[in-house]
């Protein structure tokens, strides 16, 4: 017992001793400090982001306003389970009046049909008219030829029987009546054919006032299909920001919008509208140019109305994007669009009336004037056939035989230019009937285009209207509600979520950095636990979030019912630089930190230049210790935070960074 209690004595001699070592002059021993290294040489700019998110299904969604207005019906909460096509929210309109635009739709339809019928029972009347005025010429030649046969006949019986008489000579008083009736017809001429020029040139000003009009319009329009579709140099790079959305439904359709703008630009900077502007200008045009150009305007419009038509197609086959293409931008469009067709149709109904105003014009201003010339002739012939009369008179030559035969032949003169003159209104009245016919189904048609546009119109204030109205998309339950009863909504204010039990699925944010390295329908590896799956990247945002993150979501393989876990999602990268793991570097300011450096004596800092940071990983420019490029160095990878020179000695503990 004594010997134990002296070595103890003795332990607790020699521990004093080297407690108080410095006291006594002992010195301490240096422990080693182990710690990993690995060569500059030997980091990779390959690596692993692992981003972290809770499981959801894939068909979960959010249902969101679609109008700005007060939350008028709620008869939603959590937990309710929906069906497909049930109402869950009405909003109350509170700042576009879609109800009174609806009854103002309305009331534009009901005008379009007033204004159908009114039209329609005008043109019906004056083709009725046309209709008596040519039955009434029909049966005034029938008259005429029976009266010429009487005439010609009874004529005929005088020259045999008549004697001559002194009634029956002409006097000067008729000759002198002639002479005034023929400088009324030569007046009446030539003023016809001045109203019949200043007629032309006043269709000449208006088809060049029609022209430039028309021009105006239609490079507005390009203009503002050109800032949409962008298929030309000057605004090529106009709708960068929603060009994918505007074909998302239907390709096609917008290739043939783009192919009908294309047209319709090709048309517009043709030589052909300069030549028709010069000589609409210098007034050196035919007939036959006249109707060349009305022809080319009719091409404009139906050109014109076409790309609009196809371009409201287009924009109501995208999809709407959250501050790149969002509905209200889109209804924007729209709108400008329904206010260039109404406006378009407007002038085109106008410009039909002119062009059928003009046609007609055309084809019988030259026999109403051929008429008047024939007219003349007749009163001139009638005034020689006097003066013969006279002269037989004076000369008392004349004999009742030669007056009979003079009679005769005025009589056939008369009634054949009298019939002749019947021939040639018939003919003018049917030209007319024929005129009528035809403005008669182009004005129906206007008419009914500007229905349809009303319609059209209504159409879609029902549809803004229908915005107020929000119902479930799919069955499912109600998994979060996000406002209240009473509230004001904005467009795109998210109202409630919707939950289903369908394919699994889980969103990460990327920063602005990170995303570079992700592709839609990449490959991932999905860790649960100690179990990993595969995972595809379905979708990922183009628009940064609050956080300047963008979003990304993962679908996994069928059958996987993880709904509600965490999971880690890892995705290779590969960038330009070397990666550092960011837990061994020490970050002083912006773009520059430092690494610990291993040297046999003590711990060393290498200054590094940062770049990117990718995850867990910082991109390295470069790497300098002592004034020299860190090539050769040994750089430490585990944690020295407890490393103190004077009571350690480093001590490599692997030799990994030789391999």
């Amino acid at each position: 017992m004594k010997k134990i209690i002296s070595t103890s004595l003795i332990v607790l001699l020699i521990s004093s001793c080297s407690f108080w070592g410095e006291d006594s002059g002992v010195s301490t021993e240096k422990q080693d400090f182990f710690v990993e290294t690995k060569l500059w040489s030997s980091f990779q700019n390959e690596s692993i982001l692992e981003k972290t998110g809770r499981v959801s299904s894939s068909q979960d969604i959010q249902l969101t306003s679609n109008a700005n207005g007060r939350i008028r019906w709620l008869q939603v909460k959590v937990g309710d389970s929906v069906s497909a096509g049930q109402t869950l929210v009405r909003l109350e309109d509170t700042l576009w009046n879609y109800g009174i635009a609806i009854q103002r739709a309305q009331n534009s339809v009901e005008r379009a049909q007033i204004n159908y019928d009114s039209q329609v029972l005008g043109l019906d009347k004056q083709i009725f008219d046309a209709e008596v005025t040519l039955s009434n010429l029909n049966r005034n030649l029938e008259v005429a030829l029976k009266s010429a046969e009487q005439n010609i006949l009874q004529a005929q019986n005088s020259v045999q029987t008549s004697s001559f008489t002194s009634q029956n000579t002409p006097s000067q008083l008729q000759i002198d009546q002639l002479d005034n009736t023929i400088s009324r017809l030569e007046l009446e001429y030539q003023t016809k054919l001045i109203s019949d020029q200043e007629t032309v040139e006043w269709f000449k000003s208006n088809l060049k006032k029609e022209i430039i009009s028309l021009t105006f319009t239609l490079d507005d329009i390009i203009e503002f299909s050109d800032n949409i579709l962008s298929v030309t140099q000057k605004n090529f790079n106009s709708n960068d920001n929603f060009d994918q959305f505007l074909w998302v439904k239907d390709t096609d359709q917008r290739k043939q919008s783009e192919a009908l703008l294309l047209e319709l630009i090709r048309y517009r900077n043709s030589g052909t509208y300069d030549k028709y502007q010069e000589q609409l200008n210098t007034g050196n045009i035919s007939e036959a140019q006249i109707s060349e150009i009305i022809d080319y305007l009719n091409t404009w419009y139906n050109s014109t109305k076409n790309l609009l038509n196809n371009l409201e197609t287009t924009l109501n086959n995208s999809t709407p994007s959250v501050g790149l293409l969002d509905q209200s931008k889109i209804d924007g469009f729209l709108a400008q669009i329904n206010a260039y067709q109404s406006a378009l149709q407007g002038s085109y109904t106008w410009f039909i009336s002119l062009s059928n105003s003009i046609k007609s014009f055309l084809r019988t201003y030259e026999n109403n004037q051929e008429s008047i010339l024939k007219n003349i002739e007749l009163q001139k012939r009638d005034k020689d056939i006097q003066i013969k009369n006279q002269q037989i008179q004076l000369n008392n030559l004349q004999s009742s035989e030669l007056n009979a035969t003079i009679w005769l032949e005025q009589t056939q003169i008369n009634t054949t230019d009298s019939i002749a003159n019947i021939r040639s209104q018939i003919s003018s009245a049917k030209n007319t009937m024929s005129n009528l016919d035809k403005n008669y189904d182009v004005t129906k048609r206007s008419l009914q285009n500007a229905i349809t546009e009303a319609k059209i119109w209504l159409s879609s204030a029902q549809k803004d209207y229908a915005k107020l109205t929000i119902s479930s998309p799919i069955n499912g339950t109600v998994g979060e509600v996000f406002v209240d009863l009473g509230q004001e909504v904005n467009t795109w204010t998210p109202i409630a979520n919707l939950l289903s039990d369908n394919t699994p699925e889980v969103q990460v944010a990327f920063s602005s950095t990170e995303v570079w390295f992700i592709e839609v329908w990449q490959e991932v590896k999905v860790v649960i636990g100690t179990q990993s799956i595969v995972g595809t990247i379905y979708s990922l945002s183009d628009v940064a979030d609050k956080n300047l993150n963008y979003v990304s979501t993962i679908v996994f393989e069928s059958g996987v019912n993880i709904i509600g876990d965490i999971v880690q999602v890892l995705i290779p990268i590969k960038t330009e630089k070397t990666l550092y793991p960011l837990n061994i570097i020490t970050v002083w300011w912006n773009n520059v930190g430092s690494v610990n450096i291993f040297t046999p004596q003590w711990l060393d800092e290498a200054e590094l230049e940062l770049w990117e940071i990718y995850g867990d990983y910082a991109e390295i420019i470069s790497c300098t210790y002592k004034n020299e490029a860190c090539s050769n160095q040994k750089i430490i990878v585990s944690d020295v935070s407890n490393y103190e020179n004077e009571k350690f000695n480093l001590v490599e503990q692997n030799n990994e960074w030789k391999k």
